[in-house]
């Protein structure tokens, strides 16, 4: 028992720690990114969009706070980042001893999870509409 609350205090205190700093990276990164053209190289070389694009252009419209215009970059991405403030809000819930389940513990959830992301990978290189901008 001592070991799972400690777990989950680690866990509880890592992302507001680490979300400065990831925040400082993101926008040097992004003043680099505005001067400096960078593209995909799996996009240029395969004419295929892969995993990761339009995921600098959907963290920046989410850091700004355009939803929509986030969710049409990088989908994918965007529910990656709801699964994980779920799964944060549970460990620092857990931390004060209240115990939600907002993730559901079945065996099914991860991969109905990982079926949908790579049916949505492969339909925006099919659909131009599912497409990053």
């Amino acid at each position: 028992m001592k070991n799972e609350r400690r777990k989950n205090l680690k866990a509880a205190i890592l992302p507001p720690v680490l979300m400065p700093l990831l925040y400082m990276v993101f926008r040097a990164y992004k003043s680099y990114y505005q001067r400096y053209v960078l593209f995909c190289e799996i996009r240029t070389f395969t004419g295929i969009y892969c995993p990761g694009c339009g995921g600098t252009h959907c963290i920046t419209a989410l850091s700004n706070g355009d939803i929509l215009s986030a969710l049409h970059y990088n989908a994918a991405l965007c529910l990656g980042i709801v699964i994980f403030l779920l799964w944060w809000i549970e460990n620092v819930a857990a931390v004060f001893g209240k115990k939600i389940k907002l993730i559901p513990d079945n065996r099914i959830f991860p991969y109905a999870v990982t079926g949908i992301i790579i049916a949505y990978l492969v339909l925006r290189n099919i659909i131009p509409a599912l497409a990053p901008l």
